[in-house]
């Protein structure tokens, strides 16, 4: 088995912050009153010396803490609770996820808890947003946002309020009045917590500013996949779908168009929707991407986990309008070996998950096939784009792809150039038949065309072979009769490979097939002689215009013909033409139908 290391980069939708950098992204709360109702308990507790500790066949960073003063839950002070960080290491593999706090012994912190149905029971709500640690300042205390916290930005809700962002407050005036709006006496107001002269802490006020693409990391090094795009990446959903859609099923589709979606925008990857997957995690130390999601899922692929299936993240909070709050996904990927890119070692991408919470589904405030492509992005190595609301990879997740979210998978995965310049590339009915036609103008190092065609436009098979040129500065034609596919729209896509292996693929061209349309066929073909013959099997009577067609759109002959019900048969005496590849344009009353006919070297 490949000694692989598993680097977990989450994404949190969530409700009162965006996201850190690189991989956690939140749906905000409008303020900190509403995230304490939301939780199931907030205390001030103080952290003691974090330690190794068993985990199943695994490590964890545990920090033991004891309660010093509680605002809401039934905790009690002088109680101890532990909190484990997301970081697993379990003989060479590692787990590591952003987002995911960093206690110091002796310092006290006010936290937002979630409580779990196993040890160690409670979990940090939305990992670091909301945490905060005191300092004392000039006699005073204050609660300063956690250095992780400051990473993750809030973003508009859907409701048009405006969340509050993490500051600097006042100890003790924050804890009496979080008190006081969990119990109902007051409502949450921001300007009962704050100083009233600004408190420069180093940690917070000299952070610098994001760049625009940022790549998920371990240990400081990046990682991505290699051998895009000649190889694809098979993404699975998992058996079973999303009990929280309806039909859970629906999920599936919603998988499938992520996939689409970016295998359309980004042209230096590959990949590829597979189905549904069969598979029940283990929960091996507590996650459901560890353990038996070794065996059952394979190199290079991505599997799609639905409902939190290991109660790895805190439940969902939902109003009664299915607005949501919380951590929503994660995505992430499996590392295993190191290989240069662009001058700097890289880890290589082994297999890729999202993980995606309980009632996902219900979030009306969610386009589950956004998040679905951003998760996914995150499992090909991507962090965020610094912005609010302007790329699919900003922290604010989610909003459709756009040029940004290019620019920085196009220099990650750079679209590999066509070794052919291909000059066109068509699809053109011939009744029952598909005529496949294409042309280069040089070819470098070719050594085949692979035809594919598909049904939906993102599963392909591959129909026939037709070799290159090797390399060559002439114009070349080619063409491929796919004979009888059926009626129906069809995609059809070259996969060019050079003499060395590498492939890349052609632009997708579609066409639609129809039913009870007239039959024509061309002979001989090609044509060596002065005359063509025309056989043509036609529903009805009509009459036909009949023309012949240079590649360059130029009509080099007409012809107005009758035919009859049934069997026709006419003989085309040609101009005087060149050799090469044309085209004989039928339209009738019905249809127009397109033949491609390839006049020879005399």
């Amino acid at each position: 088995m490949r000694a692989a290391r598993l680097l977990l980069i989450g994404c949190l939708l969530g409700v009162l912050g965006g996201s850190t950098l690189t991989a956690t992204t939140i749906i905000p709360f409008a303020n900190l009153g509403d995230m304490a109702l939301a939780a199931d308990a907030v205390v001030v507790v103080q952290a003691g010396a974090t330690r190794l500790e068993a985990k199943g066949d695994a490590l964890c960073r545990r920090t033991p803490f004891q309660v010093v003063e509680v605002i809401k839950g039934d905790l009690v002070p002088g109680e101890a609770i532990d909190l484990d960080s997301w970081w697993q290491r379990s003989g060479d593999r590692e787990t590591a996820i952003w987002g995911d706090p960093v206690y110091e012994e002796g310092t006290i912190y006010l936290i937002f808890l979630g409580k779990l149905d196993h040890a160690p029971f409670w979990q940090p709500m939305m990992l670091a947003y909301g945490l905060f640690h005191q300092r004392t300042i000039n006699g005073v205390d204050f609660f300063v946002p956690s250095p992780e916290s400051l990473e993750i930005h809030a973003f508009p809700r859907p409701d048009g309020i405006v969340p509050e962002t993490m500051k600097v407050m006042l100890a003790k005036d924050l804890v009496h009045h979080l008190k006081q709006v969990v119990s109902g006496k007051l409502s949450w107001q921001e300007k009962a917590v704050l100083p009233a002269k600004t408190v420069e802490v180093p940690e917070v006020d000299l952070r610098a500013a994001p760049g625009h693409c940022t790549f998920l990391n371990f240990g400081g090094t990046y990682a991505r996949y290699e051998a895009f795009p000649a190889n694809d990446i098979e993404v699975y959903s998992q058996l079973g779908g999303d009990p929280s859609l309806s039909p859970p099923t629906l999920a599936h589709t919603y998988v499938s168009d992520a996939v689409f979606d970016l295998a359309s925008n980004y042209e230096g990857i590959n990949l590829t929707y597979s189905d549904s997957l069969s598979f029940s995690p283990d929960c091996t130390n507590g996650h459901a991407y560890d353990g038996n999601f070794d065996i059952e899922v394979g190199f290079r692929q991505a599997l799609v986990i639905y409902n939190d299936p290991c109660d790895e993240i805190a439940d969902i909070t939902i109003n009664g309008s299915n607005q949501c709050s919380g951590v929503l996904a994660f995505g992430g990927l499996w590392i295993y070996a190191i290989h240069t890119f662009d001058g700097v070692e890289w880890y290589s991408g082994e297999k890729s998950y999202v993980l995606i919470n309980k009632d996902l589904g219900v979030c009306t405030n969610i386009d589950y096939t956004v998040v679905l492509i951003h998760e996914l992005t995150h499992g090909l190595g991507i962090g965020h784009i610094a912005g609010m609301g302007t790329a699919n990879m900003n922290p604010n997740c989610c909003v459709l792809i756009n040029q940004l979210d290019i620019d920085c998978l196009d220099y990650t995965y750079p679209p590999a150039p066509l070794p052919v310049e291909l000059v066109a590339f068509t699809a053109v009915p011939q009744t029952n038949d598909v005529l496949l036609t294409w042309s280069t103008a040089t070819e470098i190092n070719n050594d085949q065309f692979q035809i594919q065609r598909s049904a939906d436009g993102q599963h392909f098979q591959d129909l026939a072979i037709i070799p290159g040129q090797g390399t060559t500065s002439s114009p070349h034609q080619y063409t491929y009769l796919d004979r009888r596919p059926g009626p129906g729209q069809w995609y059809y896509r070259l996969r060019q490979v050079d003499l060395d292996g590498q492939a890349t693929f052609s632009p997708v061209v579609t066409v639609q097939l129809k039913s009870e349309s007239a039959v024509s066929r061309v002979y001989p073909n090609p044509v060596g002689g002065q005359t063509i013959t025309v056989q043509r099997q036609s529903p009805v009577e009509s009459e036909v215009q009949v023309d012949i067609i240079g590649l360059d759109q130029t009509v080099v002959k007409q012809h107005r013909l009758y035919q009859r019900k049934g069997a026709n048969l006419w003989e085309i005496v040609l101009p005087d033409i060149q050799p090469g590849v044309y085209l004989l344009r039928l339209v009738d009353d019905r249809q127009t139908e397109v033949i491609y006919f390839m006049v020879a070297n005399p």
